[in-house]
């Protein structure tokens, strides 16, 4: 419009010049039809629940590693639910959620995207007899239903630098996202079921206890071995003096402690 109203400037001039060509150009039709398009405008933000399992984001990615998953996330705690797909027709696509409603029961709230299977009769149906309110994202705008499209694009990037099956990898994922604490400082796991869960990393935290309070750098080193150390654990610890009652020649010796049993029934073997 300006670069317009410069070169009519330089041969004619009358007055409300800028005005009569602005309504000529408004009013054009090939000017309005190829005219940019405005700044597109972000997504409005979903309002944040007031408590767990309130609303729930479902999305499909497809093609990912060659299978298909349904991805489901809770918008309050950030908690992640993944199933590997065979099909992703409305009937499959109900039926998995339904492992997790056994869980945690039903929200209040589903959120999808426009696709075939989410904009059935028959979801509609399975959503109204549950007491579930479906609601849809903007028609070709996916980042409406950004909780749901943000956990993809992550499945995707953990996916691919994963040398496990794709099944493993999952898994793998599933309990480090439940358990790394989100920007609260709570973890997805600990929002939504009032606990941490245990994981490998955990373990470090145990076998470090235990081998404080056999290398006697604890006070009342009996006393102060964790309980809930998982039973059945191999570990690897300082050596322990046992004392050997059925020996007449040697009455005590230094052993390995190997595994644990059940408190305070160890496995132990020589050096």
């Amino acid at each position: 419009m300006l670069r317009m109203n410069q070169s009519v400037r330089t041969a004619v001039y009358w007055p409300r010049i800028d005005t009569d060509i602005e309504d000529i150009a408004r009013h054009c039709a090939a000017c309005n039809e190829h005219q940019r398009l405005p700044p597109k405008q972000p997504p409005h933000p979903w309002i944040t629940p007031e408590k767990p399992w309130n609303r729930v984001h479902i999305d499909h990615a497809i093609s990912l590693r060659s299978h298909n998953w349904l991805v489901m996330v809770d918008a309050f705690s950030k908690y992640p639910s993944i199933y590997l797909m065979t099909s992703i027709s409305t009937k499959a696509t109900t039926r998995k959620p339904h492992e997790d409603f056994a869980h945690f029961g039903h929200p209040h709230a589903i959120v999808t995207d426009n696709a075939i299977c989410f904009s059935s009769a028959e979801l509609q149906t399975w959503c109204e007899q549950r007491g579930i309110q479906h609601l849809h994202g903007v028609p070709y705008h996916p980042e409406t239903n950004g909780a749901a499209e943000r956990l993809v694009q992550t499945i995707k990037q953990s996916l691919k630098k994963s040398t496990l099956p794709p099944v493993d990898a999952l898994q793998e994922f599933l309990m480090l996202h439940r358990r790394t604490p989100l920007a609260s400082g709570s973890s997805p796991s600990e929002l939504l079921n009032g606990r941490q869960i245990c994981t490998a990393i955990d373990i470090i935290s145990h076998i470090q206890r235990i081998k404080a309070a056999f290398d006697g750098t604890v006070p009342h080193r009996t006393a102060n071995l964790p309980y809930d150390f998982p039973y059945g654990f191999s570990i690897s610890l300082s050596t322990v003096l046992v004392r050997l009652l059925k020996s007449e020649t040697v009455r005590q010796i230094l052993l390995f402690l190997h595994k644990v049993v059940s408190f305070p029934t160890f496995i132990l073997q020589k050096s």
